[in-house]
């Protein structure tokens, strides 16, 4: 999942172009799990604060905090989310001086059908400011939403690998014994 690929459409129209013959042909829109689960595997493990309300049926799922602070001298200091950041990319920067933020805002389907996002909010520069990587699913995304801040995430489908037929893994097998048996023939003259 990557964000930034599709910042020029709208839920709905990067849909249509999931069809065979179309730009997104062979991906799909990642479900509500699909998103929780890339949280926790990308942010679990270096945030200074990591909630997880799944069994309470929270809003907000799941929530990843990392402080931008150095404790020792209290300045500004990257958190441990920052590489994670970088790798996903993201969608708008803002300049509001004395920092700078990335905001990288994934849309997906929820599991009740409904549209909402993966907030993720990467401060630099600033020691008060903390990064957020955050998962909605109350459904507050229209599929007609134009701003060039969101994205759709999308999943690239498993390519599926035929099965051999049985009658060719049976021809190969006596074709195996019919060479092992003219070989063993050969050598013993």
């Amino acid at each position: 999942m990557d964000f930034g690929i599709n910042n020029q459409y709208t839920y709905s129209q990067v849909s249509n172009m999931l069809a065979p013959g179309n730009l997104y042909e062979g991906w799909r829109i990642a479900t509500e799990d699909e998103v929780i689960t890339l949280v926790i595997n990308a942010f679990f493990a270096d945030a200074d604060r990591f909630l997880d309300r799944r069994p309470e049926d929270h809003p907000v799922p799941v929530f990843a905090v990392g402080e931008n602070i150095n404790e020792s001298t209290g300045s500004y200091e990257a958190s441990g989310l920052k590489a994670a950041f970088d790798a996903m990319s993201f969608n708008l920067q803002t300049v509001d001086s004395p920092y700078i933020r990335y905001d990288s805002i994934g849309m997906y389907q929820t599991n009740n059908g409904a549209i909402d996002g993966l907030y993720i909010y990467d401060y630099r520069g600033v020691a008060d400011k903390n990064d957020v990587a955050l998962v909605e699913t109350n459904g507050g995304i229209r599929a007609d939403f134009d701003t060039p801040s969101y994205s759709t995430m999308l999943v690239k489908g498993a390519t599926e690998v035929p099965e051999p037929s049985t009658l060719a893994i049976f021809a190969l097998s006596i074709l195996g014994l019919g060479l092992r048996c003219l070989k063993k023939t050969h050598h013993s003259k």
